[in-house]
């Protein structure tokens, strides 16, 4: 990284670089694999259900829906991760988003994940991007998993990391810029002097319009 660096591109990840919900993915992706039992998946998806709408809580949504990966020995778990992100997730790209994410690297910017999914499979979205940094919800030992890297805790977790940071590697905020899809975004990208709404759902819609955020629609 150059020493000169001073600004960043902060990218969340579900919605934004990729269509969808990357978990719902890997559940349907590890269920394929046999390491998850129909029971277990059909339950699972009901709880995710209830998590989407706000019935249950999404950090003990997402801790159940990993809770298959404790069963298996830890090159068995880190073999389906890695191939669940090759196989799915780096395919399923956005052209539009990749190019971005690559042009924004070239010229030197700061890379940085800012996603809700978990770090078990998201570590390696990372490494396979050539991000920088990685924030996202993070998972325990013992499988639990949370807090949920979303809204006002995505923030609260991007100021923790750059109160990490030496200051001379802070990122210049005013310099930097920002892409989501969601609601759930919206701190992030009021935290940028760059605000990019990706093909954005109806709050971030409301608010980039009201901003005067630039809206993208990415294909």
């Amino acid at each position: 990284m150059r020493d000169d660096l001073r600004s960043a591109a902060f990218f969340d990840f579900d919605g934004t670089l990729i269509r969808g919900d990357s978990i719902v993915s890997f559940l349907l992706f590890a269920r394929r694999r046999g390491v998850l039992p129909f029971w277990e998946w059909a339950g699972t998806a009901l709880h995710a259900l209830l998590g989407k709408i706000g019935v249950e809580n999404m950090d003990a949504v997402k801790t159940r829906a990993l809770r298959f990966e404790q069963k298996l020995a830890p090159a068995e778990r880190e073999k389906l991760c890695r191939d669940f992100v090759e196989e799915r997730l780096i395919p399923r790209l956005y052209p539009d988003g990749k190019r971005t994410w690559e042009a924004l690297k070239k010229e030197g910017r700061m890379m940085v994940l800012v996603s809700a999914s978990t770090r078990d499979y998201m570590e390696y979205v990372s490494a396979a991007l050539g991000a920088d940094a990685l924030i996202c919800t993070p998972v325990s030992p013992d499988g639990a998993a949370g807090p949920n890297c979303r809204g006002r805790e995505k923030e609260r977790r991007l100021l923790a990391w750059m109160e990490g940071l030496p200051k001379d590697r802070r990122p210049d905020m005013a310099a930097s810029d920002a892409y989501g899809d969601s609601g759930g975004d919206v701190f992030m990208l009021r935290m940028c002097g760059g605000a990019h709404a990706v093909n954005p759902r109806k709050k971030l819609k409301r608010e980039a319009e009201e901003k005067g955020w630039e809206i993208l629609r990415w294909k």
